[in-house]
C-alpha cells in the first residue's frame, strides 16, 4: 500500500474516532445557562437576529445566524449540539491538513489525532455555543496563512482575509489569534525590504479592518465593560517578580485546562505545560515560523489580558489551540526518527494521549478508564428530570418560582416537555430579570424571578415573596446555575 493511501486511511480513522468521542454522551447533560440563552436568541427572525444577539448575548452574530438556520430542522438538544460536532470535525480535519503541511504525514496524524482527543475540544464540541465554530475558522485561517507565507499569490491574501473576517464574526478573541501571525509575517517583509509584499499586507489589513468595523461598532460595545472585561483598557500592573510568577502559573493553567480540564480533574496542572515545553525543544532546529507565530500570539494575548480585554486561560484560551496542536505535531514528527529524541517524542505522545483519555468529558468512557472518578467534569447539573418531575407532580393551584439562573433552561425544557409553544420573544429571560417584568414572566402559575445576584439574602427572599401570590400554602422553587451558595441561603431564610 502506498504511503499516501495509508495516510488517508489513518486520517479517516482519526476522523471516525473524533466523531465517536463527540457524539458519545452528547445528551448526557441538559442544556445549561449559556446554551439555553443561545437557543432563545437564535429563535429571532433573521431580520431581527442582529438586534437579538446584541441585546441577549452580546457575542458576534455568525454562530447565532447559523444556529437559526440549523433550528429550522429541529429544536431538540441533541440536534442543537450536532452543529458544534460538525464544526469540531472540520477542525480535526484542518489539523490533519496543517500538521501535514508543517511536519509531513506523521505531523498531520499527530496533530489530527491529538485534536480529536483533547479534552477541551470534545467538551465544546458538545455545547450549543460559538467555540467549535471559532476553532474551525481559526484552523482554516491558519491553513490559508501557511499557504500565503509560501506562495504569496493575490488569491491567497483574499482567502486569508475572508477567513479572518469570518473568524472575527464568530468570536471576538480570534482577532488576536488571526491578526498576530499575519502581522509577524508583514513585519518580516518590512525588515527584509520586500516592499511589494508589505504593500499587499497593508491593503489586506485595510480590507479586513473595513469588514470588521460593523462588528466593532454595533456588537462589541455591548460586550465590553461587563462581566470578565468590566475593567476593559485598565491596565493591571504587578511588581516584576509577581508578574513573572503570574505568567508562569497562568500559562500552566491555560494549557492544563485545554488538555486535561484543570481544575476539575486530578491531573497535576504542571504536567501538560511541561510536556508542551519539552516538545517544542525536541527538534534539532526548534525555532520555526509557526513557533514564531505561536509565541507572538501568546505574548499579545497575555498583554491583552493585562488590559482586561480578554481573560487569559479557561475557554478563552481556545484561541491558541490550532497553533498549539499543530506545533506539537510538527515538533514530535521532527524528532521521531532521531534516536533518543525520537524515544522522548514517543513517550511524550503516549503520556499526552493517556492524560487526555483519563480526563475525557465523556463520563461513560472515562468511568470505564478510572472507576469511581468523582471529578466534577463536565458539570453534573441536569434540569431535565427536575422539570419533568415538576410538570407531573405540581397541582394546578400551586405557584412556581424559577430562580434567575434557571430561567433560560427552565423555559426551554418546559416548552419541550409540555409540548406547548409559548411563543416567548427571543430575549424574554432578560425582561423577566428586571423589576418591571413583562406579563409572560408571571403566567400560568410560573413566576420567573428577577436577577438579584449579590443582594443581601433578606432582599432576595423579599423579591421571591413579592413575585408569588400572597400567602400560598405551598409553592415550588426551581434552582439551577446557582451563584455561590444563594440556594442554601434562600432556603434557610425561607
Amino acid at each position: 500500500m502506498r504511503a499516501d493511501q495509508r495516510w488517508w486511511n489513518l486520517s479517516i480513522l482519526v476522523l471516525l474516532a473524533a466523531f465517536g468521542l463527540r457524539v458519545w454522551d452528547l445528551s448526557a447533560r441538559s442544556l445549561w445557562f449559556d446554551e439555553a440563552m443561545e437557543f432563545w436568541v437564535a429563535t429571532a427572525s433573521m431580520a431581527n437576529l442582529a438586534s437579538s444577539v446584541r441585546a441577549g448575548i452580546q457575542d458576534p452574530p455568525l454562530y447565532s445566524a447559523l444556529l437559526h438556520v440549523w433550528m429550522l430542522i429541529d429544536h431538540g438538544e441533541q440536534h442543537l449540539r450536532l452543529l458544534s460536532v460538525f464544526f469540531s470535525l472540520i477542525t480535526v480535519a484542518g489539523a490533519l491538513r496543517l500538521g501535514r503541511q508543517l511536519g509531513g504525514r506523521s505531523g498531520g496524524l499527530i496533530a489530527g489525532g491529538l485534536m480529536s482527543i483533547v479534552t477541551s475540544q470534545i467538551h465544546y464540541a458538545q455545547e450549543v455555543g460559538q467555540y467549535a465554530l471559532m476553532g474551525t475558522t481559526l484552523m482554516l485561517g491558519m491553513i490559508a496563512l501557511q499557504r500565503l507565507a509560501t506562495w504569496r499569490r493575490p488569491a491567497d491574501y483574499a482567502v486569508w482575509a475572508t477567513l479572518a473576517v469570518v473568524s472575527a464574526y464568530s468570536y471576538y478573541g480570534t482577532v488576536i489569534a488571526a491578526l498576530v501571525p499575519f502581522l509577524v509575517m508583514a513585519t518580516r517583509d518590512l525588515i527584509s525590504k520586500q516592499w511589494r509584499r508589505a504593500a499587499a499586507c497593508a491593503v489586506t489589513l485595510v480590507c479586513y479592518s473595513a469588514a470588521v468595523t460593523p462588528l466593532a461598532v454595533y456588537f462589541l460595545p455591548g460586550q465590553l465593560f461587563r462581566g470578565p472585561t468590566a475593567g476593559a483598557f485598565q491596565i493591571s500592573l504587578m511588581p516584576f517578580m509577581t508578574e513573572v510568577e503570574t505568567v508562569f502559573r497562568s500559562t500552566q493553567q491555560l494549557v492544563a485546562f485545554q488538555f486535561v480540564g484543570w481544575p476539575w480533574t486530578n491531573i497535576p496542572e504542571a504536567l501538560p505545560a511541561a510536556l508542551l515545553l519539552v516538545t517544542v525543544a525536541l527538534p534539532r532546529k526548534p525555532w520555526s515560523l509557526h513557533l514564531e507565530w505561536l509565541a507572538a500570539t501568546w505574548i499579545i494575548y497575555y498583554l491583552a489580558s493585562k488590559f482586561n480585554l480578554l481573560p487569559f486561560g479557561f475557554r478563552y484560551g481556545l484561541i491558541l489551540m490550532p497553533l498549539i496542536v499543530t506545533q506539537v505535531g510538527y515538533s514530535l514528527s521532527s524528532a521521531l526518527a532521531r534516536n533518543f529524541r525520537g524515544f522522548v517524542a514517543m513517550v511524550i505522545l503516549a503520556v499526552l494521549a493517556i492524560v487526555c483519555a483519563v480526563s475525557l468529558p465523556n463520563r461513560a468512557i472515562r468511568d470505564r478508564i478510572i472507576a469511581n472518578a468523582a471529578w466534577p467534569w463536565p458539570e453534573t447539573e441536569d434540569l431535565r428530570p427536575i422539570v419533568a418531575y415538576w410538570f407531573k407532580q405540581r397541582d394546578a393551584g400551586q405557584p412556581t418560582y424559577v430562580y434567575y439562573g434557571a430561567t433560560p433552561a427552565f423555559g426551554y425544557y418546559h416548552q419541550q416537555i409540555s409540548g406547548i409553544d409559548t411563543e416567548l420573544p427571543p430575549n424574554w429571560f432578560q425582561q423577566c430579570w428586571r423589576p418591571d417584568s413583562a406579563p409572560y414572566c408571571h403566567a400560568n402559575g410560573i413566576n420567573y424571578g428577577r436577577f438579584f445576584r449579590g443582594m443581601p439574602v433578606e432582599q432576595q427572599i423579599e423579591s421571591i415573596r413579592s413575585a408569588l401570590p400572597a400567602g400560598p400554602e405551598a409553592f415550588w422553587i426551581v434552582f439551577a446555575h446557582v451563584y455561590s451558595d444563594e440556594d442554601a441561603q434562600i432556603l434557610s431564610g425561607l
